[in-house]
């Protein structure tokens, strides 16, 4: 009866590398949702950590370039603000400095009302957003910050679309 023996170590790295590629090739993964998922797949410690090395070394995993891409993503096309980009950063594994640059570098010159601006603009499907009422401006103000936009930046927007001064927690 033949003995089935274990995967010798380089035999499991390369594995390990292979099952990573075949992940990176469907999407762009931090260091540590690649190891997450390796692990999920049970290969051993070793053999996950000399493929993310060599993935890291080949420059096929860089944190930092799937920290702008990810950013990029949630800023311009799920119209979120830093706050809860830079959550969703680290939600991922990417390290605060790292999600800092990268947020930087992926809003550029944009303004934070610029980009409340644009996830208005979304939300409401390209009509224009006038504000008549208190409700309004506090559904909207509401809105805005669980998108993870900063209190002063949705007030000069939403002021500028109002007929009249609103407060978010005005009870006029």
């Amino acid at each position: 009866m033949p003995h089935d023996k274990p995967p010798s170590s380089d035999e499991a790295s390369r594995a390990a590398f292979a099952a990573a590629l075949r992940m990176l090739a469907l999407r762009d993964l931090s260091e540590a949702q690649l190891r997450e998922r390796l692990e999920r797949k049970d290969f051993p410690p070793g053999a996950i950590e000399a493929a993310l090395a060599r993935l890291t070394q080949e420059g096929t995993l860089d944190d930092r370039r799937t920290a702008v891409s990810r950013a990029r993503t949630e800023l311009f096309v799920r119209g979120r603000g830093r706050v809860r980009v830079l959550q969703q950063l680290r939600a991922i594994g990417i390290d605060p400095e790292t999600a800092e640059e990268a947020l930087a570098d992926a809003i550029g010159d944009l303004d934070e009302a610029t980009l409340v601006e644009r996830a208005l603009n979304r939300h409401s499907r390209g009509r224009v957003v006038r504000i008549e009422d208190q409700a309004e401006f506090r559904r909207l103000y509401r809105y805005l910050t669980g998108q993870g936009f900063t209190g002063p930046a949705i007030m000069s927007v939403l002021r500028a679309r109002s007929k009249r001064s609103f407060e978010p927690r005005d009870e006029t």
